[in-house]
C-alpha cells in the first residue's frame, strides 16, 4: 500500500483514524505529520508540589501498595 501526504488517516489508523479525524482534526496523513506540539513538558525535571504556581502542569507519579 502506498502511503501519501494526501491519503486519508483511514489508510493507517483504520477504525481509529475517525477518532483523531473527530478529536483534532486532521484528517490527512500529510495534517498529521505537518502538526507541531505547541507545548512540551519535561518529564525528567521533578518538582516539589510547593514549588508549583497556578498555571504550571503536573504530571502525579504514585505507587498503589494495596488493592483491597
Amino acid at each position: 500500500m502506498r502511503v501519501e501526504w494526501t491519503s486519508p488517516l483511514s489508510t493507517i489508523g483504520g477504525k481509529q483514524a475517525d477518532k483523531v479525524v473527530k478529536e483534532t482534526g486532521f484528517e490527512t496523513v500529510g495534517d498529521l505529520l505537518g502538526h507541531y506540539p505547541r507545548s512540551y513538558v519535561d518529564k525528567g525535571q521533578l518538582s516539589e508540589l510547593d514549588d508549583l504556581v497556578e498555571g504550571d502542569l503536573l504530571s502525579y507519579v504514585g505507587e498503589v501498595v494495596s488493592s483491597d
